[in-house]
């Protein structure tokens, strides 16, 4: 199934499991859906962990991974 501009990203319960001054690792829950061909439905179910870290004063993505329960 091909998503296009049609897919989104729906993250929920974002939780910081660690953190500290440098680094944070945080979990959420996905909810993949698209309204491609004109209807809509979830594509997919999973999960993201991101791994954190600071760089430059700001916080920025260093690791992120993404656990799905069913394939697309």
């Amino acid at each position: 199934m091909a998503l296009g501009p049609a897919g989104r990203h729906n993250l929920a319960n974002a939780v910081f499991h660690s953190a500290d001054a440098d680094t944070a690792l945080v979990h959420a829950y996905l909810m993949l859906t698209s309204n491609a061909g004109g209807g809509g439905g979830v594509v997919a179910t999973g999960f993201y962990t991101v791994g954190l870290e600071r760089a430059g004063g700001e916080r920025r993505i260093a690791e992120l991974f993404l656990g799905t329960d069913n394939a697309w």
